[in-house]
């Protein structure tokens, strides 16, 4: 098995030159965008035609543009990809997990709340990069998948 570098990003509004200095500064194998705006996802497909990305729509996406949740399987681990609004993220990651744990997920990857967020439930990983493209410190996610495992960092945008 080979490692896997993921780019997680989440709530970019707009904020598509974050996202070309994300995939400029951290060289991703694959970027999972979270939703909230799908659009940017998009466009950043355009400057970036080769990189491979997933993404989901968030509640301020309109339906259609993305699904809002995804399963991947990728190197034997089982990701699950949300927007998060859909499970109450901002009252807590209890309903997520929750969600994690019905489709025996590894891994739940949200945004939503612009906070980020790392936590196990068990062996779930709950995970949250924050936002990518509001507030005084935005924030983005790495995921380094390997040999079955998976380890989910926070960084900062600036």
């Amino acid at each position: 098995m080979t490692s896997m570098k993921i780019l997680v990003c989440s709530d970019s509004h707009g904020s598509v030159s974050n996202l070309c200095r994300l995939v400029e500064r951290e060289q991703p194998d694959l970027m999972f965008h979270l939703g909230d705006t799908v659009r940017d996802g998009y466009n950043l497909h355009l400057a970036y035609p080769n990189l491979p990305m997933e993404q989901v729509a968030g509640n301020c996406d309109y339906p259609g543009q993305a699904p809002f949740e995804k399963t991947l399987l990728l190197e034997g681990y089982r990701f699950v990809l949300c927007h998060g609004h859909m499970y109450s993220v901002k009252q807590g990651y209890r309903y997520l997990a929750q969600r994690g744990r019905e489709v025996q997920a590894d891994m739940i990857l949200c945004g939503h709340t612009h906070r980020p967020w790392h936590d196990t439930y068990g062996s779930l990983q709950v995970c949250n990069p924050g936002t990518a493209g509001m507030g005084p410190d935005p924030t983005y996610g790495i995921l380094i998948v390997e040999r079955g495992t998976a380890t989910f960092t926070i960084k900062h945008v600036f």
